[in-house]
């Protein structure tokens, strides 16, 4: 089973929008509508990021939007030491793929992508979890994200900083 990321295209697109969490996460993971518009903004702001596609065998199986941002006056103090932060949003495997350790190696590769960008191993990696989503906590935990005690209603702010 080889997992790799690649780039939404007229190729894979509807492949990709037919991609969905298991109903008990859908609450967790932010919409097409919203990944897209951030993508879009993202890059016409030139901003270092991508939407990305998990593939697994060369087959689509989940998404993840990476990229920098200026840190918000709101955001945890820890980062307030920091002019910008790299994130990740609307990270998920399908329902379909999950269980397989498929989303393990796409964190990693996110995390290895964003090493490659201008700044990306000097700057703090951000992300917003579901207080009640543990496996996905886990899992950032692995990794080295921790939790900041920050909560934004039901999301707790995640955090990995530079080593």
């Amino acid at each position: 089973m080889e997992v790799g990321l690649t780039t939404l295209s007229f190729d894979n697109y509807e492949e990709v929008l037919a991609l969905k969490p298991k109903d008990s996460q859908k609450e967790y993971v932010e919409d097409w509508k919203t990944i897209l518009s951030f993508a879009y903004i993202g890059s016409v702001l030139g901003l270092d990021g991508e939407l990305n596609i998990i593939t697994c065998d060369d087959k689509p199986v989940g998404r993840a939007l990476i990229g920098k941002i200026e840190v918000e006056p709101q955001e945890p103090e820890i980062l307030q030491t920091y002019e910008q932060v790299y994130r990740i949003m609307g990270f998920f495997i399908d329902e379909k793929w999950q269980g397989q350790g498929i989303g393990s190696k796409a964190l990693n590769l996110l995390l290895d992508k964003i090493s490659q960008y201008p700044e990306g191993e000097k700057l703090p990696v951000a992300l917003e979890v579901e207080e009640e989503n543990i496996t996905a906590k886990r899992l950032y935990q692995k990794f080295g994200f921790f939790d900041t005690g920050i909560r934004y209603g039901k999301s707790c702010a995640f955090v990995k900083l530079p080593e």
